[in-house]
């Protein structure tokens, strides 16, 4: 059919050289190791570079994925340990570059990079929205009832980064730092393992 013969979105495409088993599992939205994270962060930093789009993943639904929230959890600090990582190489790159030249291609670079497919965007992250809806809902929060406080919850678990639309050579350093410090208190908090199995 012509809709089968549609060209993939570059987001979703294998390029040459890259390693195609794991970027079949990413597109797909399949359960990535902390080593695959890192694999990863470097594909896209390489996409970046050569004017591609990074990859978009699929979202799974909730209930393809109810049973993996274990291996999420079991995996959350090594992952957050290996984000951390990858946001210092981010940010010792942008740190030693001239803002007027190489920092400006570098932010002109990740936008392109990041907002290359509005559609798929909006798309995933509607899917996304929708999965955490799902996840608290079977896990006793009660979102129908909640949804004041729910908010509140999020706002404290996700404060802005930047509500600018881009990147700029002015507003990227702060940026990354924010998410780099987020991601640190994830992982902090991670590794006191705040469960509630045992109350």
């Amino acid at each position: 059919s012509d809709e089968s013969k549609k060209e993939k979105p570059s987001s979703k495409r294998i390029f040459p050289g890259e390693d195609k088993e794991l970027i079949t599992r990413i597109l797909n939205g399949d359960f990535l190791t902390p080593e695959d994270l890192c694999a990863v962060f470097n594909i896209n930093r390489q996409r970046t570079m050569h004017g591609k789009p990074m990859l978009v993943p699929n979202v799974k639904k909730y209930e393809e994925e109810k049973d993996l929230i274990g291996n999420l959890r079991s995996h959350a600090k090594d992952s957050f340990r290996s984000r951390l990582a990858t946001f210092d190489c981010l940010i010792a790159q942008i740190t030693g570059a001239d803002p007027e030249k190489e920092l400006s291609e570098i932010c002109v670079l990740y936008n392109a990079a990041i907002y290359s497919d509005e559609k798929l965007m909006k798309e995933n992250s509607c899917n996304l929205g929708q999965w955490f809806s799902d996840y608290l809902m079977d896990n006793g929060y009660h979102p129908h009832i909640s949804s004041f406080l729910i908010k509140e919850m999020i706002i404290s678990a996700f404060p802005p980064f930047t509500q600018d639309k881009e990147y700029t050579p002015d507003n990227i350093h702060q940026a990354l730092r924010r998410r780099r410090h987020t991601l640190q208190k994830y992982a902090e908090v991670n590794e006191k393992e705040i469960h509630l199995e045992n109350i």
